[in-house]
């Protein structure tokens, strides 16, 4: 029996991918609308389709949704497809990239929309310029401000003294410098020593961030304390540097200053916020980083003056009469723009840009944050750009998916809604049984992301924007994420698995076929996986390796992450398959990990997990390096006989 991954040329496949991942917006511009994490490659979907002949009428599921790679792919190809996901927020904004608006009719609503924002807002950055005038402040340069327990001084929480680079031209010499003593901004080159400007405080030789040390030195006693010491009250933070743009004798002219008096009073000025913005933030994994961090609510996240131009679009944008369509995507792009946190937002220092706050698929608090002017006509991440992403989208939509025909010899299938977007725990779907062909999906890898925290701060601006708050709040209970902190453990990840993967295989055909993508570097991630499958009655077919990640991004940079996905094909079938067919070829040692893991877990996934990892210790024994992490952990059998043993010998010594 030929395999469908044995259809596929995979050299071509990887290097199509290769390709798209350094620059997947340009590949694909409806993944720029919003933001969600581990995307899988287009050219590995769109290769998946075109491997299973699929026909007009036969329908495509992916219970795993996510950022919408398969939903896409199935829409270009003009096939009907079924999406689902539990967290909102990627299905909001997969139905508003496939929502079928007119491009015209979508530019003329941004223009109308943005001449009346940037009208609202252009006073809140105004810039003044001691060489050029008047002009606009692109960005603003935060820094904290702490005092010592011991010599009681104030000082400042530069993470490292160089700041940024005076300019992005090559073979830029000049920067500027902070100095953690005074706050005090200094320009100098590069190559030489000196010291501050304004105490005369020699720069120290540079440091490890603080998120590496987790110590916080005081520049005036030496002291050394901890970082959670220093950072335990409510912050405080300075605005230390600005990036202006200004016009003068027809030349524009963008460069860094110290902020004048009066555009640090701007900055600084309160504004009320809405009641979203001031509930509290939330226990978990990842936004235990923000309270530790000082931030209680999420309204803290955000400068002043941010806030306010965020808000101002939400007032905008619900009192402009536009096409329902329209509306939705500039509420998107708001609710998108919200990820330029101005206290969280890092600043690339050797190529002077802006990260957003979740660019490294969890939140990281510094010293040092950059505000975002998000209505400035130039910048990264800036409301304006996100706009003409949205109209990109719209024009690539209307050439890649084919529109559904309207005359009277179509079919009855044609008349089916061709995308189904459905926002809900996928171990119910609103599909008949036996009615699916081809199932493509990716469950999350393990405890690698943590979705459901991270996407909450667009959904606590999405209760803002649209006005409607009971659509925004996911379950999380139901997250196939192991979290320590809201104690979700492995047992909980693995029975979600086998409850959605069990009802994913009532929906398809006995011919239809399961292809999933899978990493992790946790063992148990795993064994849970093979165990799932084996108890939906899914058998593993054929194994296949390809390229999935891009290994230069910040999160995969130095870190120890896997750069390719094992590619998983099943069918229903009552035997189990021992030896799955490998149809790619083997050549690093990432390859052997995961045919292994996958070679494991077909042979034995209905075993428990000691022998499944005795097993597959026996297969990589002459591996010299590993990404896969095989930790400690009882049978399950083992764990109720020694519940069982600890609750007889409780009752025993109560009896005596």
């Amino acid at each position: 029996m030929v395999t469908l991954l044995q259809r596929i040329d995979w050299s071509a496949v990887n290097r199509a991918t290769r390709r798209q991942i350094r620059n997947r917006e340009v590949h694909c511009p409806p993944i720029s609308m919003f933001r969600w994490w581990a995307r899988r490659p287009h050219a590995l979907a769109g290769a998946l389709l075109e491997a299973s002949n699929l026909r007009r009428k036969d329908l495509v599921s992916d219970p795993f949704s996510g950022g919408g790679t398969v939903t896409i792919e199935a829409a270009v190809r003009g096939q009907r497809v079924y999406a689902q996901d539990l967290n909102p927020w990627p299905t909001w904004g997969l139905q508003t990239a496939l929502d079928g608006v007119s491009p015209e009719l979508l530019e003329a609503g941004i223009e109308s929309y943005w001449n009346k924002f940037r009208r609202a807002v252009v006073d809140q950055y105004a810039a003044n310029c001691p060489m050029h005038g008047t002009g606009e402040i692109l960005h603003t340069f935060w820094v904290r401000e702490c005092s010592c327990s011991t010599c009681k001084k104030v000082f400042f929480l530069f993470p490292y003294s160089l700041i940024t680079l005076a300019s992005r031209e090559h073979g830029e010499t000049s920067a500027f410098f902070g100095c953690s003593a005074c706050g005090h901004i200094t320009r100098a080159r590069i190559s030489r020593r000196f010291a501050c400007g304004h105490c005369d405080r020699p720069f120290a030789p540079p440091r490890k961030p603080l998120l590496v040390r987790r110590l916080v030195h005081c520049p005036h006693c030496s002291l050394e304390i901890s970082y959670r010491a220093a950072w335990s009250r409510r912050p405080t933070w300075v605005p230390v540097l600005v990036q202006r743009h200004c016009i003068s004798k027809n030349r524009e002219h963008v460069h860094f200053d110290v902020p004048a008096e009066r555009e640090k009073r701007a900055a600084l000025k309160r504004r009320v916020l809405p009641l979203a913005l001031l509930d509290e933030i939330p226990q978990g994994r990842e936004t235990a980083i923000l309270r530790r961090g000082g931030f209680k609510r999420w309204g803290d996240l955000y400068p002043p003056r941010q806030a306010s131009v965020l808000l101002k679009a939400t007032e905008l944008i619900q009192g402009c009469s536009l096409d329902d369509l329209v509306r939705r995507r500039i509420q998107l792009a708001i609710a998108g723009a919200a990820e330029m946190a101005g206290y969280l937002c890092r600043w690339d220092r050797f190529h002077p840009k802006p990260f957003e706050a979740l660019a490294n698929h969890r939140y990281a608090v510094l010293g040092l944050a950059v505000e975002t002017n998000l209505a400035a006509k130039r910048g990264r991440g800036t409301l304006r750009r996100r706009l003409i992403n949205s109209l990109r989208a719209a024009r690539w939509a209307q050439k890649q998916i084919p529109p559904r025909g309207t005359s009277h010899s179509i079919r009855e299938y044609e008349k089916i809604p061709r995308h189904t977007i459905v926002t809900g725990n996928s171990a119910r779907q609103h599909i008949d049984s036996n009615s699916v062909r081809l199932v493509i999906t990716d469950p999350p890898y393990y405890d690698a992301v943590q979705y459901g925290e991270l996407s909450r701060l667009f959904l606590v601006w999405a209760k803002i924007v649209t006005g409607r708050k009971r659509l925004w709040k996911p379950n999380l209970r139901f997250e196939a994420v192991p979290n320590g902190v809201r104690r979700v453990t492995a047992s909980h990840y693995e029975r979600m698995l086998r409850s959605i993967l069990t009802e994913t295989a009532r929906t398809m055909r006995p011919s239809g076929r399961l292809l999933l993508t899978y990493h992790s570097t946790d063992f148990r991630g795993w064994v849970a996986l093979g165990r799932a499958l084996h108890t939906a009655g899914l058998r593993i077919l054929a194994l296949a390796v390809a390229h999935s990640e891009n290994e230069k991004d910040h999160p995969k940079r130095n870190s120890n992450a896997f750069a390719t996905d094992l590619v998983i094909e099943c069918q229903k079938r009552r035997r189990r398959v021992r030896n799955p067919v490998v149809v790619t070829a083997i050549r690093s040692s990432d390859h052997r990990e995961l045919v292994a893991a996958g070679r494991v877990i077909a042979k034995l996934g209905h075993e428990e997990y000691e022998e499944i990892a005795r097993e597959y210790k026996r297969m990589t024994k002459r591996l010299r390096s590993r990404r896969i992490r095989m930790p400690l952990n009882q049978p399950r059998r083992q764990n109720e006989q020694a519940k069982a043993t600890s609750q007889s010998n409780c009752h025993t010594q109560r009896k005596s």
